[in-house]
């Protein structure tokens, strides 16, 4: 594990170990049926939902801060979910091809932090640091040539499915080597949105029954 990975790993323990979200933060508990399970987790105050749309074997789920919009954000909160995911095929797994993709994206500026495995709420997960320090090229995402964007991903492996939170942040091209205290400020952020439970589809509102 490199520096930057042992020093996100301290960073992210406080996100792993949350039962319950702090008494003097304010967030309303998110609860959203997604296939096989129902996904619960936080959403601070101070967020909104811009978009969910749910395909025939696929979720997305996309919120901002209350003064940014989709097509222009900085800050973004993604739940996706992937339905009868292969079983075979590990959270770790999902991450390494993510990061494949940011590679073929950003060959000299991409970033990849693998970071751990860990149980999430009874679930195998994989939490991994990915994304371009300094795009080569404008994406048809709104990524300017210039910019970067960094995300930090939690892969869960479902009791049949396959889900994945995002917690990503854009702004202005950086040193892969350094990476800016924005980034570390995003990532530890993630807490805000525990805890993240799978429940099943049939509990009832506020309760998570297994």
């Amino acid at each position: 594990m490199n520096k930057l990975s042992a020093f996100l790993s301290i960073l992210i323990l406080p996100i792993l170990t949350m039962t319950a979200v702090a008494e003097t933060a304010k967030s309303v508990t998110v609860e959203i049926p997604i296939f096989s399970q129902k996904v619960r987790f936080s959403l601070p105050d101070g967020w909104k939902n811009n978009k969910a749309k749910q395909f025939k074997q696929s979720f997305l789920a996309e919120f901002t801060p209350v003064d940014e919009e989709l097509e222009s954000w900085t800050n973004l909160f993604a739940l996706q979910a992937h339905q009868n995911f292969d079983p075979t095929i590990s959270p770790e797994q999902v991450s390494d091809s993510y990061a494949a993709g940011f590679v073929k994206l950003c060959p000299k500026s991409v970033i990849y932090s693998k970071l751990k495995t860990q149980l999430i709420d009874g679930h195998q997960a994989y939490l991994s640091l990915m994304g371009c320090a300094n795009m080569p090229v404008d994406t048809v995402s709104g990524l300017k040539k210039g910019m970067s964007e960094i995300s930090f991903y939690i892969f869960v492996k479902g009791t049949k499915d396959l889900y994945i939170f995002q917690k990503s942040l854009r702004g202005d091209g950086f040193d892969p080597e350094n990476l800016p205290a924005s980034i570390k400020q995003s990532v530890n952020e993630m807490k805000s949105f525990s805890p993240m439970q799978f429940c099943n589809l049939d509990s009832p509102k506020g309760k998570c029954l297994k």
